[in-house]
């Protein structure tokens, strides 16, 4: 079991590793996450969001997301992200059945948001990481049920537990759980003026810095 966790860590160290060495293309940030539904069941209402820092259209034909382990996801059709707009990928695509928000991308079981310890990993058309965000928790991560885990600012480093808050009781969507899908998250004001400079949303120090077992637990 141990030796299975460590070879799940190298892994994602590996992958984040990429990004220090290449010029990441820019800009598309992992935003927010809801991994933990509580108005349905995680299978039906999981999400996450993706945000647009830069001052361009981007294409996301071609990328794919991915956890350190198995899961895997490649969008194989034609999907822009315009400039200071955020993108919700959904496990299922019904408002009456996801909790409540309407999804720019259903995923389906390609990926799986674990409640305990999980990554998400964005890599661009070339395989190069994009962005990765590991949860760990809460050790240093909020983990709260039926709220998202909000980033604070698209400007800081997502791969830090202290840049995420958990989305306040006053912001409910649909059925009634906490999240902003689509919209800026609660602590931002105003969204940050796209930016035409390359944001590194990771770094291996952050990415490495939490690693501990514990899988999924789903309801």
């Amino acid at each position: 079991m141990e030796r299975r966790h460590v070879l799940r860590s190298m892994r994602v160290m590996l992958l984040a590793g990429t990004l220090l060495g290449s010029s990441a293309q820019a800009g598309i940030v992992i935003n927010e996450i809801m991994n933990n539904p509580a108005a349905v069941s995680d299978r039906r209402g999981e999400w996450f969001e993706l945000f647009n820092t830069t001052a361009e259209e981007i294409d996301l034909f071609g990328w794919s997301l991915r956890d350190g382990g198995r899961d895997s996801l490649g969008i194989d059709t034609p999907l822009t992200i315009a400039p200071g707009s955020f993108l919700v990928f959904a496990r299922n695509a019904d408002p009456a059945q996801n909790g409540g928000l309407a999804a720019d991308y259903v995923y389906g079981s390609s990926l799986v948001l674990g409640n305990g310890v999980d990554e998400l990993i964005l890599l661009n058309a070339r395989g190069a990481v994009a962005d990765a965000v590991r949860w760990d928790n809460g050790v240093t991560f909020p983990d709260a049920s039926g709220a998202s885990m909000a980033l604070l600012d698209p400007a800081l480093d997502n791969a830090l537990g202290a840049s995420w808050t958990t989305t306040p009781p006053e912001l409910v969507y649909g059925l009634g759980d906490r999240g902003t899908p689509g919209k800026a998250n609660a602590p931002v004001t105003t969204i940050p003026a796209p930016s035409t400079g390359i944001l590194l949303g990771i770094g291996a120090v952050g990415m490495g810095a939490a690693f501990r077992s514990g899988r999924r637990r789903h309801t």
